[in-house]
């Protein structure tokens, strides 16, 4: 299970993953930088992606199913307000470069989803930015929900332009309650 999360320059840096960065001032203020050696991806707005290695993936809408895929990436997608196009594309060659497939000799960690010639399935996820209010939850970050299904579609758009052979990426409904069923490839 990996995190790809974007911040916004001079807020804090959280663990959104399983990994940490600490904040360099030798980085300085420029937003396609990350912290080097670490999960943890920085960019103006604030779009998260969880990113999950699959053998297959599917989403199911009222008994329907919608999308499926086969061996590849299963994405939650979170828009926050501050999200805009270019961090669409950012997170989009982002996602698509990640080498989270092994080599045909064993090696962990050497291939991305084009080089395997696997699917990504993109589900939209606004829960991605709540934050606790004592017991309650919030989605004052989230990005409101008709610019959030412009930007979505924005993106799912740059991936399959991305990808190169758009019939690879399929989406879930959005706004829509969906059931996402996946088969994890490995502990990944």
């Amino acid at each position: 299970l990996f995190g790809v999360s974007s911040f916004r320059l001079g807020e804090r840096v959280r663990s959104f993953s399983l990994s940490f960065g600490s904040q360099d001032p030798a980085w300085g203020t420029d937003p396609t930088r990350r912290f080097q050696g670490h999960g943890v991806l920085r960019l103006r707005g604030g779009m998260r992606c969880v990113v999950q290695r699959v053998k297959s993936a599917s989403v199911t809408v009222d008994g329907q199913a919608i999308s499926r895929i086969g061996a590849g990436l299963c994405v939650l997608v979170g828009l926050s307000a501050d999200d805009t196009p270019e961090c669409s594309e950012w997170m989009a060659k982002k996602i698509l470069a990640g080498k989270f497939f092994g080599s045909e000799d064993g090696k962990h960690w050497k291939r991305n989803v084009k080089e395997i010639g696997g699917e990504v399935l993109l589900v939209s996820q606004f829960t991605l930015y709540f934050r606790m209010k004592g017991p309650n939850l919030d989605f004052s970050k989230s990005m409101p929900p008709d610019a959030a299904r412009q930007c979505y579609q924005e993106f799912v758009g740059k991936v399959r332009e991305e990808m190169g052979d758009p019939e690879k990426v399929r989406d879930g409904q959005f706004g829509a309650m969906m059931d996402v069923e996946l088969v994890n490839d490995g502990p990944v």
